[in-house]
């Protein structure tokens, strides 16, 4: 009997040690995992920006690059992209195509431009592995005529200035998972 009691305390105490170990490797492979696709992602994003090859010709003003895939809250189909800011002292018209040269030539395809004639221009590019650019240029002076809020300012800038008037400002956004931002 007491052989009996010996060998279902071990039994139990084995049974225990292995849940907690099982819990344990789960916790960790799902804690692991994501993080280690998170910084394969991040590379992939990086790589991409470093492809273009923009140099001290494009200073960056700010950036939003991360590696975690961020499904918007109202629409799970869709995923937020990695952004670059810069600033490049040429005309829109200039900067556009320098940039889509540097796109290309990184291994992208011209996409198409949602919006032709709009005073930012805005060109999608997609590569051989579904990876996404979108670039967006505009002069920083609209810009900024734009940002006062006053209708006037800008119409009276729009009367008297090129759209095509630099330095420009310029948004690269990548994107891994789709081109629905």
């Amino acid at each position: 009997m007491t052989k009996l009691k010996f060998y279902v305390r071990h039994r139990l105490a084995l049974g225990a040690t292995g849940v907690v170990l099982v819990i344990v490797a789960v916790l960790a492979v799902k804690m692991i995992i994501p993080a280690a696709t998170s910084a394969v992602r991040l590379s992939q994003i990086n790589g991409i920006y470093a492809s273009l090859h923009l140099g001290n010709d494009y200073p960056v003003t700010s950036e939003a690059v991360f590696g975690d895939k961020r499904v918007y809250s109202y629409d799970k189909g869709r995923t937020m992209s990695s952004q670059k800011n810069y600033i490049h002292d040429a005309t829109v018209d200039t900067t556009v195509a320098d940039l889509r040269h540097k796109i290309e030539a990184a291994g992208f395809s011209f996409v198409g431009e949602p919006y032709p004639g709009s005073s930012q221009t805005q060109l999608h590019f997609k590569s051989k592995n579904s990876h996404y650019i979108r670039m967006t240029v505009s002069s920083t002076r609209r810009d900024s005529a734009a940002r006062t809020g006053d209708m006037n300012i800008l119409a009276l800038y729009d009367q008297t200035h090129s759209p095509d008037e630099g330095p420009s400002a310029v948004i690269i956004k990548v994107n891994l998972d789709d081109n629905n931002e």
